[in-house]
């Protein structure tokens, strides 16, 4: 799947806003840090206002800030509202009717790469915080709390998640992601685990993440780098 402009726009505002808890951001300035159109963010503060994700004060000295703490704000939520939908196929929607589907294989495949797109972006989110949250965030632990409890008690995106794509992405998944990614960081660093969004083809299959070591080997292939041996217990 591809996200749209508009989703990264709206990431890289949280983003920007979440390394700066304390202060009042303008459009302005977001657009001029991303080098991107300060007319197309004002459309994204604004729906991000209308989710109460962002808060907009007037005025002279006025500004932008997050709502809500970081913790509070998850990724997948965020990608639901700003995505049209995350159907990889029509026969994914639940209104859609096909004369193959009983025969087709084409459906798990796609809900398969789909489900390990969302757990290397949970994962990658999560060791991202964790390398450099405790160097930002004063409440890393208390982020972490929050981010395990939502999983384990399936709310939040997990349900949404569920009821949208009919597929029951599991919380080994999101576990899985969080090693894949942690694995590749200490094997390579974080230029190696970049590699995930070169292309389609650079993501981790399922049973890769399983397997941090063979995808290593496999995209450094792609990418003519030597591949970094993973530590072995």
């Amino acid at each position: 799947m591809r996200l749209t402009t508009f989703s990264d726009y709206t990431l890289r505002t949280l983003i920007y806003l979440g390394l700066r808890p304390n202060a009042l951001c303008t459009i302005d300035e977001i657009a001029e840090a991303y080098a991107i159109s300060a007319n197309h963010l004002m459309k994204v503060v604004q729906q991000a206002a209308q989710a109460h994700e962002v808060q907009t004060v007037r005025g002279q000295g006025g500004g932008i800030r997050l709502v809500r703490a970081p913790e509070a704000i998850n990724i997948g939520t965020v990608l639901r509202r700003t995505e049209p939908d995350l159907h990889i196929a029509p026969c994914f929607a639940s209104d859609t009717a096909c004369c193959i589907q009983p025969a087709c294989v084409l459906q798990g495949a796609l809900g398969g790469a789909l489900a390990a797109f969302m757990a290397v972006l949970e994962g990658y989110a999560e060791h991202v915080m964790d390398a450099v949250g405790a160097d930002l965030l004063s409440d890393l632990d208390a982020m972490r709390g929050a981010l395990e409890r939502r999983r384990k008690e399936k709310s939040g995106f997990l349900r949404l998640f569920e009821r949208l794509i009919g597929m029951d992405l599991k919380l080994r998944q999101y576990e899985q992601g969080k090693r894949f990614c942690d694995a590749v960081a200490k094997a390579g660093g974080i230029g190696t685990l970049n590699r995930v969004w070169e292309g389609p083809e650079q993501m981790p299959t399922l049973p890769e993440l399983d397997d941090p070591e063979g995808w290593i080997v496999r995209t450094a292939a792609k990418t003519s780098a030597p591949a970094p041996a993973l530590p072995h217990a």
